[in-house]
């Protein structure tokens, strides 16, 4: 049987660096790169090495794998690269246009300060499905 990350705990490869999202404890962090084999291994690949194991669960804690098989989270199976610059057309904006832009920025900012990451995710995957 494989190991897999808990539910609400994902990560991400970025370039060198495996970063770790905890929506539940509403925190990131990367995992030291001794232990990048380890997680590859274990999270990844589903290999059963006791030492992996270990260095992980002092990493992870210890409700951080969990038995299973590696699932694709939701949020990320849809994910896709993207290469090159985006097209970007210049416009003038409005100054309605301007103070909506910066409301809504103070808004964002504020939301992300006051509730928890998992809750400002959930909410916007309801909004994502309301569209």
């Amino acid at each position: 049987m494989s190991m897999q990350l808990r539910p609400g705990l994902v990560h991400a490869i970025c370039q060198d660096d495996i970063i770790l999202l905890d929506l539940l404890q509403d925190r990131y962090f990367a995992v030291p790169r001794v232990l990048h084999g380890s997680f590859l291994r274990v999270v990844a690949a589903g290999e059963q090495d006791a030492a992996d194991l270990a260095a992980l669960a002092d990493l992870l804690g210890p409700a951080g794998l969990q038995p299973g098989s590696p699932q694709a989270d939701s949020r990320t199976d849809r994910l896709q690269a993207v290469e090159g610059k985006l097209p970007c057309q210049q416009q003038s904006a409005g100054g309605a246009l301007f103070a909506r832009a910066l409301f809504l920025r103070a808004y964002a900012i504020a939301w992300l300060r006051i509730a928890p990451l998992d809750r400002v995710i959930g909410r916007l995957e309801a909004r994502k499905r309301n569209l």
